[in-house]
């Protein structure tokens, strides 16, 4: 990539890389770190083309956030259906994320139109990282 000066490096995280997770915290001590590397290597490679950045997903319809739900039902004594209701609840447009939400993100990243975007943390989350940034 440095060689041709052109090049996209992403990164996919977690929202628990801007807000920590109690029950994870070696996770979010993690992907903190994660954003530290990001930042450094955008500043690294700028100048020969190559473009670093991450995104850090949320709550996401996918096999792992299924799976999760009814873990986490489980422990609690609660329906499925009840504990997916409350975690919709707490992100602000009132739905999980779709995996091509994320991926819409992503190429966008890599692509052309984000030339002047490098160094990001970028959340897509639905709004639920409460920080102004």
């Amino acid at each position: 990539m440095r060689q041709r000066k052109w090049g996209r490096i992403v990164y996919l995280t977690s929202l628990a890389a801007k807000q920590p997770i109690d029950l994870l915290t070696i996770s979010s001590t993690l992907r903190a770190g994660l954003s530290a590397l990001t930042r450094t290597m955008a500043s690294q490679f700028a100048r020969d083309g190559v473009l670093v950045n991450a995104v850090l997903p949320g709550h996401v319809f996918t096999d792992r956030q299924v799976h999760l739900n009814e873990v986490r039902s489980r422990e609690e004594g609660v329906s499925v259906e009840d504990y997916a209701a409350r975690v919709r609840s707490t992100i602000p447009l009132g739905r999980y994320g779709e995996p091509r939400e994320i991926g819409d993100v992503v190429a966008f990243l890599c692509s052309e139109r984000a030339s002047y975007v490098t160094g990001v943390s970028l959340q897509v989350d639905g709004g639920v990282i409460q920080s102004t940034f």
